[in-house]
């Protein structure tokens, strides 16, 4: 297939495997997106300001369920085992306990065993969230959680499953809906735009300049690389500026584009296509 491999190796970080095909049929953007059904339903869900406690002792996986929740409107807490747990929640009021199994110092049976014995906080939804998959293991959890994911999960499985605890509301598939987050993103900038008199100029042409040009390329098509090229042009002009919001949306666009993750790429880059408009860059 006259094709390459690549490897890109960190110690104590990771390694990043690319492949190379030359004269290979794919399907474009548009057909992948229209595949994922979970990210497109998902997408549509929005959580009334939901309060989620997240139970993980492993941060790769908090974050990317942390990543997901927040598209939906919900607020994440994160803790690494369940004594935090049981601490946070005596401590905090929240709407759901996602909860991993298997952790250090107390696993999570115990910690949701403690909390739904004391009256207090057995009202409060609890879903056990594990790779524990054996039979035994289900009926065990059964009598002390309310729901049950295993990992790895979809993003469309786990909206269904809080759909059964929390308020929500499902929007139209065909509005965008400009999301709690990207309206404070909007304000600060503008905000941000306005106070900073002669530099503000400066930006506004940095952007039309730099940032606008390549957004422009990268929204058409929606490579990869050249996703990751931008999310890194964003992240460093977010840290030149000292502009918190550009570090952050780059970050979320990066990590998109680097979990092949389509349409939560469409979806970043849209919001920074309604941020741009909103905050008027082409106005002389």
């Amino acid at each position: 297939m006259n094709g390459k491999i690549t490897v890109e190796s960190e110690i104590g970080k990771g390694s990043s495997f690319r492949i190379y095909l030359d004269n290979i049929s794919i399907a474009n953007a548009t057909e992948i997106k229209n595949l994922e059904t979970d990210n497109l339903f998902s997408n549509n869900i929005i959580f009334d300001n939901a309060k989620i406690l997240l139970v993980d002792d492993t941060k790769s996986n908090r974050d990317v369920v942390k990543h997901n929740l927040e598209q939906c409107n919900c607020v994440v807490y994160e803790v690494e085992n369940g004594k935090e747990a049981i601490e946070f929640v005596e401590n905090n009021k929240i709407d759901l306990i996602l909860m991993d199994i298997q952790m250090p110092v107390m696993s999570g049976d115990k910690a949701i065993k403690y909390l739904k014995e004391n009256g207090k906080f057995n009202s409060i939804p609890a879903v056990a969230f594990t790779a524990l998959v054996m039979k035994l293991h289900k009926e065990k959890y059964a009598s002390l959680f309310d729901d049950y994911l295993k990992k790895p999960i979809t993003v469309n499985e786990l909206i269904v499953c809080l759909m059964k605890f929390l308020p929500y509301t499902e929007q139209n598939q065909n509005e965008k809906i400009i999301k709690p987050k990207t309206i404070n993103y909007i304000s600060k900038l503008s905000t941000y735009i306005e106070k900073n008199g002669e530099f503000s100029k400066k930006f506004k042409n940095y952007l039309k300049d730099e940032i606008l040009i390549l957004f422009e390329e990268v929204y058409d098509i929606m490579d990869i690389d050249d996703c990751e090229k931008f999310a890194n042009k964003l992240i460093k002009t977010g840290i030149d500026y000292k502009i918190i919001i550009f570090e952050n949306m780059g970050t979320e666009i990066l990590t998109a584009a680097k979990s092949y993750q389509f349409s939560e790429l469409e979806n970043l880059l849209t919001d920074f296509a309604i941020i741009i408009k909103k905050i008027k860059i082409y106005e002389k």
